[in-house]
């Protein structure tokens, strides 16, 4: 028999909250008088649903509100389903598909949700806390006030996502793909974004308070007052990237290309500039800022410069 606390029970229950003509005739409420009816009326359902669960098709379905922690949902098909406020905590969702579909304040705490796709889905104010997300593709995924809080997203696919103000704390996005995200007011802090693509992004107020951006690419990138005390950037690129009123406070900027970006009124303080390669495009905070790494730098083939190693002139050293 059907037992009310089986994934596909609590499924149903979900159902009946949500659409009243699934609920067996006579019963209201999804109560224990409910649950003997269900069993009585559809034995064949109790029976073959749940063994079926692995790789389900639940298309557009109503799950608010549904509680479905721990569940194995590998391989279903969610697509377009309501999840609003749905408890995923620890469930299973590798390889499921969750396009479009309504996460707003769900709980995926912990959740595996590897290889996901969640393009074009609404996670706003959802908390995915740990949540692991390796190959996850977010494409056009509204994270909006979401809590990313020491996340797994490495290669992560969050191309054109909107993750204003999300909290991303600790989290991995190793390698991921953040082209045109939208990272307005983020919080970034301690978040190893090694190599990760944030071309086009916008970083505008965004807290990125030691972390890890090695090699990352952020050309053409919004950091306008956006908070990169002690970042490592070491390698990356900076290419007409904004940072007009950015705090680069003890930052590492060894080796990074800041060929026509703007650093206007940018706090460099304890900045290391040890092989930056920038331009006569490039804007610095003050005249006497440029003369400085002017006087520091060698010119390239190319007409760009670059400063040299440390120590390599005494009249401008490369730290600020």
């Amino acid at each position: 028999m059907l037992r009310a606390d089986s994934l596909a029970g609590r499924l149903i229950t979900a159902f009946a909250r949500t659409s009243p003509a699934f609920r067996p005739s006579g019963d209201r409420k999804p109560g224990r008088s409910w649950w003997r009816a269900w069993a009585r009326t559809t034995p064949a359902f109790a029976h073959s649903w749940p063994p079926i669960w692995p790789g389900a098709l639940l298309f557009g379905v109503d799950l608010t509100r549904a509680d479905l922690s721990d569940a194995d949902l590998a391989r279903v098909n969610l697509a377009c389903a309501n999840l609003t406020r749905a408890n995923l905590g620890g469930a299973n969702l590798t390889d499921a598909d969750l396009t479009g579909a309504n996460l707003t304040g769900a709980n995926l705490v912990d959740a595996d949700l590897t290889r996901v796709d969640l393009s074009d889905a609404n996670l706003s104010a959802a908390t995915l806390n740990r949540a692991y997300l390796v190959d996850a593709v977010l494409i056009r995924a509204k994270l909006t006030r979401t809590n990313l809080t020491d996340a797994q997203l490495p290669s992560a696919n969050l191309t054109g996502a909107y993750v204003t103000r999300a909290g991303l704390a600790g989290a991995n996005l190793n390698g991921a793909n953040l082209n045109g995200a939208h990272l307005t007011a983020a919080v970034l802090t301690r978040a190893n974004l090694v190599g990760a693509d944030l071309t086009g992004a916008d970083l505008m107020g965004a807290n990125l308070t030691d972390a890890d951006l090695i090699r990352a690419d952020l050309t053409d990138a919004d950091l306008i007052d956006a908070d990169l005390t002690r970042v490592d950037l070491t390698g990356a690129n900076l290419t007409r990237a904004d940072l007009t009123d950015a705090d680069l406070v003890d930052a590492v900027l060894t080796r990074v290309d800041l060929t026509g970006a703007n650093l206007t009124r940018a706090d460099l303080a304890g900045a290391n500039f040890v092989g930056v390669v920038w331009s006569e495009r490039t804007l610095w905070p003050t005249g006497e800022w440029e003369a400085r790494l002017r006087a520091a730098s060698e010119q390239l083939p190319d007409g760009r410069l670059r400063v040299r190693a440390e120590g390599a002139s005494d009249s401008a050293p490369v730290h600020a």
